[in-house]
């Protein structure tokens, strides 16, 4: 049988046994028009549930390494947080953007319910399409911005997870000092009260490392970058 007969046997099926309100969201979904939907037209009325029982929160993690996987376990982490029905605050270091969005993700974190996204930096996509390498006076204002966020969100206790995106990458990057860091995760201990705080990135040094409760590294043991294939929205940003 034909994919496309398939599809239309799928659907029949759907069609005799849902309600109006099944169908359409059935055939929402196996439309095409679900690339640039939004969430609103898969779950019209989602509404983030109430945690039942709090665990004790207040721990810290670090997700780094040369190897794929840093944001995307974050965006995870965030993803399972909401669904338990708690607040994230999403903070985002050197990813920033002028007129065109560059991150897939953030289509689908501007429309989630208890989430408050943060990005932060400045363009780094040329008018050519090459990246900007090298820090401007911009981009360090804009690194600075991002710390002081952090700092707001810790002692604000409004989330139960805050997300530090590529802050040891604006560490290693020469953005920040990984002092300062240090001293955002000491008073995270010390102030944050029950506040989860989830850091990413490449490269961990010492004065990080000590502090954190729990680390993954991921180590690239192969990628399809090295046989020259390039970044796919989507998948990879």
């Amino acid at each position: 049988m034909a994919a496309w007969q398939t599809r239309c046997c799928r659907l029949a099926k759907i069609e005799k046994k849902s309600r109006a309100e099944d169908v359409r969201l059935a055939r929402a979904m196996m439309g095409r028009r679900e690339r640039n939907a939004s969430l609103a037209d898969f779950i019209p009325a989602y509404q983030a549930p109430e945690p039942t029982a709090k665990p004790k929160l207040g721990f810290v993690h670090v997700y780094t390494g040369e190897g794929k996987g840093k944001t995307t376990a974050s965006l995870g982490l965030t993803l399972r947080a909401i669904g338990a029905g708690y607040k994230v605050a999403f903070l985002q270091f050197d990813k920033g953007y002028k007129d065109v969005e560059h991150y897939s993700e953030r289509h689908l974190l501007r429309q989630l319910p208890n989430l408050t996204l943060l990005p932060t930096g400045c363009e780094r996509i040329k008018e050519d399409g090459r990246f900007r390498f090298g820090n401007t006076p911009d981009d360090f204002a804009e690194a600075k911005r991002g710390l002081a966020l952090l700092q707001e969100m810790i002692l604000s206790h409004q989330h139960d997870v805050i997300v530090a995106d590529e802050m040891l990458s604006a560490i290693k990057y020469g953005l920040i000092a990984a002092e300062q860091v240090a001293a955002l995760i000491a008073l995270h201990k010390e102030k944050g009260g029950e506040t989860e705080l989830i850091i990413t990135g490449h490269g961990l040094p010492a004065a990080v490392r000590e502090l954190a409760d729990l680390i993954t590294e991921m180590r690239n043991e192969r990628h399809y970058y090295q046989k020259g294939h390039f970044a796919r929205r989507g998948i990879d940003f």
